[in-house]
């Protein structure tokens, strides 16, 4: 902290008066002396010129810079030697309170604070992000008598930036328009995010998976008809994926009936190997795992291929097969 000057300021005369009376009534000899204590924030440079807001970046400390006098008012106000108490509020609230060191303020003179009001971990925890109103006062400690309480609490309004939005990406991996959203769906942090099922024509949904998980009777999934369903992500938090496989009218599995749209996955159940046959060539041929991990990835420019299985830990997979008029997604059992 250094002193520094300031313009002397005139007192209204009855300040005279009241200093007047406290000293004939005997009060101030039971005081140091009569002050007038002001307070203002101040910028943290050189220049210290007075402010009214400040802007406090996500994870930085909110430090305050702020000037003490000690005005000038009439020829027994005193030059002040002692601690200074100062209170905290947050938007009308007290937040804490606490004293400095012993200061020295001559008359028409004062001293400056560069002090931490809130660390950063507190602003976290208290998620105070946003615009408040910040306030400092100021009081002389109870063996001084203070003579205008006016310019005792200085306000700032202060903008505490919020985090950075995080956002999260649901992979949807069908392909085939029976999910909407489609494709690596972005969420933000503690959205929710739903998604429609149509199942193909002639046929019914058969399961849902969620990050590889079977969830066809979770709460979440929501039937309108066996065609029809809604499933929501609450509360994103992470990655996700999603999946969905279907079945015929009548019941049969869809696992047992991969030869519509003229894309062909065979042997499935599958052991070693699994031939996949297109009528055009296929350009990109991927398999996911249950978790939507991406386990093998083929670019064969054939209408045959072969994804070799036999490496590959029992459960259940998706074939993505694209060609040039068609990308198809099967579900593949490994023995």
């Amino acid at each position: 902290m250094q002193p520094f000057c300031k313009y002397f300021i005139m007192r209204k005369f009855y300040l005279f008066l009241f200093a007047l009376i406290i000293s004939v009534s005997g009060l101030k000899a039971q005081s140091y002396g009569t002050v007038d204590l002001g307070i203002w924030f101040i910028d943290n440079g050189s220049s210290q010129q007075q402010i009214s807001s400040i802007t406090v970046p996500y994870g930085s400390d909110f430090n305050t810079c702020f000037a003490v006098y000690n005005f000038y008012m009439e020829e027994f106000y005193v030059n002040f030697y002692d601690t200074l108490h100062l209170d905290a509020y947050l938007d009308g609230q007290l937040i804490g309170n606490f004293g400095t060191d012993v200061q020295s303020i001559p008359l028409a003179s004062g001293v400056y604070f560069d002090l931490q009001a809130m660390p950063a971990s507190y602003i976290a925890s208290h998620n105070y992000y946003g615009t408040h109103t910040f306030a400092y006062k100021v009081s002389p400690s109870s063996y001084w008598n203070e003579a205008d309480w006016s310019d005792n609490m200085a306000t700032i309004t202060v903008e505490f930036v919020a985090p950075p939005v995080q956002n999260y990406t649901i992979q949807v991996i069908n392909t085939d328009g029976t999910v909407s959203p489609s494709g690596n769906v972005s969420v933000s942090q503690g959205a929710s995010q739903p998604f429609t099922i149509t199942a193909p024509a002639n046929r019914q949904i058969d399961k849902v998976y969620a990050d590889g998980v079977d969830v066809t009777a979770a709460n979440n999934l929501v039937f309108s008809d066996p065609s029809h369903a809604t499933f929501t992500f609450y509360n994103v938090t992470s990655d996700h994926t999603f999946f969905v496989t279907y079945k015929t009218d009548n019941g049969t599995d869809a696992v047992s009936d991969f030869n519509f749209d003229n894309v062909s996955v065979m042997p499935n159940p599958a052991d070693h190997q699994v031939t996949v046959t297109a009528p055009q060539a296929i350009r990109l041929l991927e398999l996911y795992d249950a978790t939507g991990k991406q386990v093998l990835r083929m670019e064969p420019h054939t209408s045959e291929a072969v994804l070799p299985m036999a490496a590959l830990p029992t459960g259940i997979y998706m074939v993505k097969v694209c060609t040039d008029d068609q990308t198809v997604v099967r579900k593949l059992l490994k023995k």
